[in-house]
């Protein structure tokens, strides 16, 4: 939803806000984005809010010295994600590293992206796929981007932590 919502107004909420100021309808439709994504925040359940504050623990107990051993070159995040996933099956869940790739078409550039991939145990659904992405907010990041946009940004959590339908 949050995504597509920025997708589909074009990102910035109107043609004539694409230059270097905002417009009156682009700050307006980057409002109705914030306070979009602001319910998003407060709407997961208990069982994403549990472990989002697992994730947020294990994330601030790694040691760098634990890193060493994942080292081959550049980190660039992934090995965080493997120590990460470790520590959350050592904690009783079901995770894996999962890569997306995509291919190049052409002006648009292939690529790949790293995420976690959580399966929940629930009464009511039987299991649940929760998708986690560390550096989600990073995603969004552009150059000389306006106030406006700047202030959307940092309305997106920094880590993600909820079901694909909700990411949508």
């Amino acid at each position: 939803m949050l995504v597509s919502d920025f997708l589909e107004n074009g990102g910035s909420g109107g043609g004539e806000s694409r230059g270097s100021s905002d417009s009156e309808s682009g700050l307006s439709d980057l409002a109705h984005l914030a306070d979009k994504i602001s319910m998003y925040k407060q709407g997961g359940d208990d069982k994403q809010n549990e472990l989002l504050s697992m994730v947020h623990s294990l994330l601030f107990s790694i040691h760098e010295s634990e890193l060493q051993a994942f080292r081959r070159g550049q980190c660039s995040g992934s090995c965080i994600r493997h120590l990460l996933v470790k520590r959350l099956r050592y904690s009783g869940y079901d995770a894996a590293v999962c890569i997306s790739k995509w291919q190049g078409f052409d002006k648009i550039p292939g690529g790949d992206h790293e995420y976690i991939d959580v399966i929940m145990n629930t009464d009511t659904t039987g299991s649940e796929r929760l998708i986690l992405d560390i550096d989600f907010r990073s995603h969004f990041e552009i150059a000389r981007a306006v106030d406006s946009y700047g202030a959307l940004l940092n309305s997106l959590p920094v880590v993600y932590v909820g079901t694909l339908p909700r990411l949508k």
